[in-house]
C-alpha cells in the first residue's frame, strides 16, 4: 500500500515536473507591428459601406510553437490562429487550414441559394462565416493579415415576386512593420 502511494506520488511529481519543463521550453516570440488597415468589398453591391482606411493600426502577436495569437488589447478577445505552412521567408498562418484565400472566395460568391448555402457551410465548418489569414514575412519583419468575412444580400423584386441573393464578401487588411519585444513584466 506504501509503495503504491509513494509510486503514484513520484509519478505525479514526474508528470508535473515534465509540464512545466515543457511549458517552459516553448519558444515564445512576441512582435509589436504597425501600419495600415483598409478595407474592400469582394463583388460588393455599390450601395455597400466598407469600414474607411487607417492609417494608424498597431496589433501584438505572440508566436508560441504552432500557435499566433493576436491580442484583443482588452477592447476584444484574443484570437488564435493555427501554423499552415512555413518557407524559409514566411510563416501562413489562418483560422481554417484546409483552404486557400481565393478557394474561399470563389465557394462563397457561387452561393445562389438555400441549398448552396448549406454545401458552403458543410465544406468550410471551421470557417463557415470568416476566415483570416496571417503571413508573418520574417527577412523584412512584416505582416500582413487578412480578414475576409461573407455577406449574403437578399432582395425582393415586387414586380417578378422573386427573392434574389447575392454573395459578396469585405476584406479587411492590415500591412504592418513589425520588431521583436520583450514582456516588461
Amino acid at each position: 500500500m506504501k509503495k503504491s502511494a509513494i509510486s503514484a506520488s513520484v509519478t505525479i511529481l514526474l508528470v508535473t515536473v515534465c509540464f512545466r519543463a515543457g511549458a517552459e521550453t516553448l519558444p515564445q516570440v512576441i512582435l509589436q507591428c504597425s501600419g495600415e488597415q483598409s478595407s474592400v468589398g469582394i463583388n460588393a453591391p455599390k450601395d455597400v459601406l466598407v469600414p474607411n482606411r487607417d492609417p494608424n493600426v498597431v496589433g501584438t502577436y505572440t508566436l508560441r510553437g504552432n500557435v499566433l495569437t493576436e491580442s484583443g488589447g482588452g477592447t476584444f478577445a484574443d484570437e488564435l490562429y493555427n501554423l499552415c505552412s512555413t518557407t524559409s521567408t514566411n510563416y501562413v498562418y489562418s483560422t481554417d487550414c484546409s483552404v486557400g484565400r481565393m478557394r474561399y472566395i470563389s465557394d462563397w460568391l457561387q452561393v445562389t441559394d438555400a441549398a448552396s448555402n448549406d454545401r458552403f457551410m458543410a465544406t468550410h465548418k471551421a470557417s463557415a462565416y470568416t476566415l483570416d489569414i496571417l503571413v508573418i514575412d520574417r527577412v523584412n519583419m512584416s505582416v500582413t493579415s487578412e480578414y475576409l468575412s461573407n455577406q449574403l444580400r437578399t432582395d425582393y423584386d415586387q414586380k417578378n415576386k422573386k427573392v434574389t441573393l447575392t454573395p459578396y464578401l469585405t476584406s479587411i487588411r492590415f500591412v504592418g512593420r513589425c520588431s521583436v519585444v520583450k514582456p516588461k513584466l
